[in-house]
């Protein structure tokens, strides 16, 4: 699929409706370096006003052999997974003389509209979006270029990118299975990682087990914490937890020695992500990881069109690395 076509006003379009040259239209927004009538200049900003003309700076920053820009929006700069995904785009855009102007859409899609507003007041019109708020705000964006990140699966007219989150989760689980484990619970996310819960089912039913407890609730430490002592406390405490996300995992480790249990001999616990810090954590957690340089280089490429147009949507597949929270060491 080709990227949806968002014609941008130009420079020439406001000469045509002021009708003066293009050169007159870049003297009245630069103030020089030759002077226009009052009259003249009057028009062309109405003219401006009129098209919404915004001024590409990517491209005469290129004109000028500078670098050229593009917007990076993140939802949450706290999460590990968000900060390591950053730091992959931005040594990818570097390696293309490429410089990534970073924002948050702070997971809300009016924060998107106002992340999006200030980067076209930047002249910036190429943004890769991560993990954004609802489907609905991954439509093609009129006048901007988009690649869509952290998408697990197709969105129509956009172009997206993302790990196949089902066959991750059921690879989790399916290690845990392998443990001898019977009884896996799952703490989750809002409505949008469900292909997640998705997979931990598939996982279970491929086993013969039944279903597990299951607990939603933020994607955050506390909220893996919360989830955690719920779970901890029933009457029949689950032999294996399976996070959603390193960070809720990170809480489920809390809640469980809190409450007096070791990690894996009381309870194991497998996440979805890994990223670094999860090898760092006490114990250091097993993850189904999520290849970030790879998804950032096919990002930042298919939003430049480095390799040619870019394509509707393309899935990674997810790797189980094993340490020791799931008893294996």
């Amino acid at each position: 699929m080709a990227f949806p076509s968002a014609r941008r006003v130009t420079m020439a379009d406001v000469a045509r409706l002021a009708q003066v040259s293009t050169a007159v239209v870049s003297y009245v927004m630069h103030d020089g370096p030759r002077p226009v009538a009052v009259d003249t200049a009057r028009r062309v900003r109405a003219a401006i006003d009129a098209l919404g003309y915004v001024p590409n700076l990517s491209a005469s920053t290129l004109r000028r052999g500078r670098v050229q820009m593009f917007g990076l929006l993140m939802p949450d700069w706290t999460n590990p997974f968000y900060a390591e995904l950053s730091l992959a785009v931005e040594a990818e855009a570097q390696s293309l003389d490429q410089v990534a102007v970073s924002l948050s859409h702070h997971d809300d899609p009016i924060g998107q509209d106002r992340a999006l507003n200030s980067l076209r007041r930047r002249g910036v019109v190429d943004v890769l979006i991560a993990s954004p708020p609802d489907i609905e705000s991954s439509r093609a964006i009129p006048g901007m270029r988009t690649v869509y990140m952290d998408r697990a699966i197709a969105v129509e007219g956009a172009v997206t990118l993302g790990v196949d989150a089902t066959a991750g989760a059921e690879l989790a689980v399916s290690h845990l299975v392998e443990h001898g484990y019977t009884d896996i619970a799952m703490v989750s996310g809002e409505t949008r990682y469900r292909l997640r819960e998705q997979g931990w089912r598939r996982g279970l039913r491929a086993a013969g087990l039944r279903v597990g407890l299951l607990r939603r609730g933020p994607f955050t430490w506390e909220g893996g914490y919360a989830m955690a002592r719920s779970l901890l406390s029933a009457r029949n405490r689950p032999q294996a937890i399976f996070a959603s996300s390193d960070l809720q995992a990170f809480g489920v480790i809390r809640a469980a020695r809190d409450r007096g249990l070791s990690v894996p001999g009381d309870v194991a616990v497998v996440s979805f992500d890994g990223t670094q810090r999860s090898e760092y954590s006490w114990p250091s957690l097993t993850a189904v990881q999520q290849p970030l340089r790879p998804m950032a280089r096919a990002a930042v490429r298919n939003l430049l069109r480095v390799d040619g147009p870019s394509a509707g949507h393309q899935s990674f597949d997810m790797e189980l690395v094993v340490r020791e929270s799931c008893g294996c060491v």
